[in-house]
């Protein structure tokens, strides 16, 4: 395992600006725990801005962020997120919404 520091990954992820992939570069792990919600909140708040709070791609950061405190055992706000997400998406596309099945 390799160490790098947080801040040289999080420089990287705003310069990229490909908030959806918050991964290594290099192997293309993902990342988790603290680091991978980290990352998320700054995807989620940079998508909420370009997007706005009722798009998929902010439906999708969401699931994102949902899955980073997932990997920390934080299972409460992977629910909350998760149900959040869904509800702007039955929201935007109605209850039976195809891509709702995608979270």
């Amino acid at each position: 395992a390799a160490y790098v520091h947080y801040s040289c990954i999080l420089k990287y992820y705003r310069s990229t600006q490909d908030w959806a992939t918050p991964c290594c570069p290099t192997c293309l792990q993902v990342y988790e725990g603290p680091s991978a919600i980290n990352l998320c909140v700054v995807g989620v708040k940079e998508v909420r801005k370009k997007y706005g709070p009722k798009s998929l791609e902010f439906t999708q950061m969401l699931q994102l962020l949902s899955h980073a405190y997932e990997s920390c055992g934080r299972y409460e706000t992977w629910r909350d997120l998760l149900e959040e997400a869904i509800a702007i998406q039955e929201e935007i596309g109605g209850a039976d919404a195809r891509f709702i099945g995608n979270l």
